[in-house]
């Protein structure tokens, strides 16, 4: 499963989505205190925006959903 996988709710100012802890290397402040996380299986995340709208929310998140070259499935 990877990031993209995970369920997401965007509404007009935030997006909000539950992440595995594996996912933590998703930021390195995260992985770098990862003892934090051991025990817990996962957590909820929600970005506010500047957005005015659903869709220029949606236009931020598809930046963030876009795979990195030369990943695979």
């Amino acid at each position: 499963m990877s990031l993209l996988d995970s369920p997401l709710e965007i509404r007009e100012r935030s997006i909000q989505f539950s992440m595995e802890t594996e996912f933590c290397e998703f930021s390195p402040e995260l992985e770098d205190h990862f003892e934090i996380f051991e025990h817990i299986r996962g957590f909820n995340v929600t970005i506010v925006t500047s957005a005015n709208t659903q869709d220029e929310t949606l236009l931020l998140w598809s930046g963030f959903l876009q795979k990195d070259e030369g990943e695979t499935q």
